[in-house]
């Protein structure tokens, strides 16, 4: 499976490659894909609620251990950094509206694999469930429809979902629309939030 940023291009920031590598070298099944990664950290950066570092990065693998899936403590401090070093590098892309999502890329079909961002973006989510609300009151129509927008879209997403199902001709629209609506909905909530509490996650 191939990978590509949000404008079409399989080449990736040498800094996602290393944050890709780093990833698959916690073990297959370990922890999160880059994609899924990439979504994670959108939905950490744009929470209304700011999250504490200790608290979100055991989301990223799957382990109740704390210590992760590391041979030492030095292995897990350099893994650490790597993803602190990441996520500013989307928050500059956000603050910039230069943000470009990670998707996976099916090799056979070259389809847009946008679903394994949102899983991402939603267990971000869930980290803060009831706050994301404050973005569909805050009286600013564009943040709300992004917020409704990332929603339907994680609902969609979640293999698990039992609501209404789209019809075939919806949802083949929404899967057209989703990977270039995921970025301007992404950046839309990250000013929103921005607008409203004047709050950074740079140093959290």
């Amino acid at each position: 499976m191939d990978m590509e940023d949000a404008d079409g291009f399989n080449e990736l920031p040498e800094l996602a490659i290393r944050v890709d590598e780093a990833l698959a070298g916690l073990g297959e099944n370990v922890a999160m894909v880059l994609s899924e990664l990439n979504g994670f950290l959108c939905g950490i950066l744009t929470s209304p609620e700011v999250i504490p570092e200790d608290e979100w990065i055991r989301e990223i693998w799957d382990s109740e251990d704390d210590s992760g899936p590391f041979a030492s403590a030095a292995e897990a401090q350099a893994f650490r950094t790597l993803v602190r070093d990441y996520k500013k590098s989307i928050e500059d892309e956000l603050s910039s509206d230069t943000f470009e999502p990670i998707f996976d890329i099916d090799a056979e079909s070259e389809e847009v694999i946008w679903e394994i961002w949102a899983i991402g973006f939603s267990r971000a989510m869930d980290l803060r469930f009831d706050s994301w609300n404050a973005y569909l009151e805050n009286g600013d129509d564009e943040v709300s429809e992004a917020m409704m927008n990332l929603i339907g879209l994680v609902t969609i997403a979640d293999p698990e979902d039992e609501g209404e199902q789209l019809s075939e001709e919806d949802l083949a629209e929404v899967h057209e629309a989703a990977p270039d609506l995921i970025p301007y909905a992404v950046m839309a909530l990250y000013h929103g939030g921005e607008r409203g509490s004047q709050r950074s996650h740079l140093d959290s």
